[in-house]
C-alpha cells in the first residue's frame, strides 16, 4: 500500500513561560536523601515537592511517604541483605558463572515477600533497604523482639547461603544482625559512621571491598547490552 497520499495534521501548542513544570522532565538532578542516604535522579517537579515537604533537609519520596522525616525516625533501624546479593553477583555470577542473574533477582523478591509479612518491617526495593519500626516492637500487642529475629532468619534463608558458604560464616552473619538489633532495640544505637546495618559475609576470599558490597544497587542487576 502506498503512503504517498497520507497526510498528518500537526498542531503546535505554545508552552506557557510562566509554567515552571512544563520542562520538568528535562531538568533532572541527583539528590541524596537525608535519612536513607539514597541518591536518585529526580525531575524538578518531584524535587520542588520534596524540598517543600522536607524543610531544611532533603528527604526522598519514599521517606516522606512513610513519615521518616519526622522526629520519631529515631525508632527506625535501616538494614539490608544486599551485601549477600552483591557477593553472589561479583563472585558467583561474574566470576564463576555459577549463578544466573535471574536467581539473584528471585532471591531478592522472595526475601521481600517474607519480610513484608511482618508489620514492623517496611521495604524500599529501589535500594534494597529495610526499615524496622521499633516503636512497634515491645510487649503486649506489639511485635515481639523474637518475631523480629524470626523474620530476619527467614529472610536470610531466602539467599541459599548453605549452598555457597560454611555454616560458621552463616552463624557469624546471623550474629551480626542479632547483636546490632538487640543494641538498637534497647538503646536506639547505631555507630555514627555506619548508621545502616549492612553486614558482609566473613570470608577469606571476599569478592569486593566491604564498601562496594554495601553500595550494591539495582543498577548492578540491569542486563548490559
Amino acid at each position: 500500500m502506498s503512503n504517498k497520499n497520507i497526510k498528518q495534521n500537526i498542531r503546535l501548542i505554545p508552552i506557557d513561560p510562566e509554567d515552571k513544570h512544563s520542562g520538568a522532565l528535562a531538568k533532572s538532578i541527583h539528590c541524596r536523601c537525608e535519612f536513607c542516604n539514597k541518591t536518585s535522579l529526580f525531575d524538578s517537579f518531584s524535587i520542588e515537592i520534596c524540598e517543600r515537604m522536607s524543610g531544611n533537609s532533603f528527604y526522598c519520596p519514599f521517606c516522606l511517604r512513610n513519615g521518616y522525616d519526622k522526629k520519631n525516625n529515631k525508632h527506625i533501624l535501616i538494614l539490608s541483605f544486599k551485601a549477600i546479593s552483591a557477593h553472589w553477583f561479583y563472585k558467583l555470577h561474574k566470576g564463576r558463572n555459577e549463578i544466573w542473574l535471574s536467581e539473584i533477582k528471585d532471591q531478592l523478591k522472595k526475601h521481600e515477600v517474607v519480610g513484608l509479612m511482618n508489620p514492623a518491617f517496611n521495604y524500599d526495593p529501589e535500594n534494597f533497604l529495610w526499615f524496622i519500626d521499633f516503636s512497634k516492637v515491645g510487649k503486649g500487642k506489639k511485635v515481639k523482639l523474637s518475631e523480629v529475629f524470626f523474620t530476619i532468619d527467614s529472610m536470610m534463608s531466602c539467599f541459599d547461603l548453605e549452598k555457597h558458604v560454611s555454616l560458621n560464616s552463616i552463624k557469624l552473619l546471623r550474629d551480626k544482625y542479632r547483636d546490632a538489633i538487640e543494641k538498637f532495640h534497647s538503646k536506639r544505637y547505631r555507630p555514627k559512621n555506619r548508621p545502616q546495618l549492612i553486614p558482609t559475609l566473613s570470608l577469606a576470599d571476599q569478592s569486593k571491598s566491604s564498601s562496594s558490597l554495601r553500595n550494591f544497587s539495582m543498577d548492578n542487576l540491569k542486563i548490559k547490552l
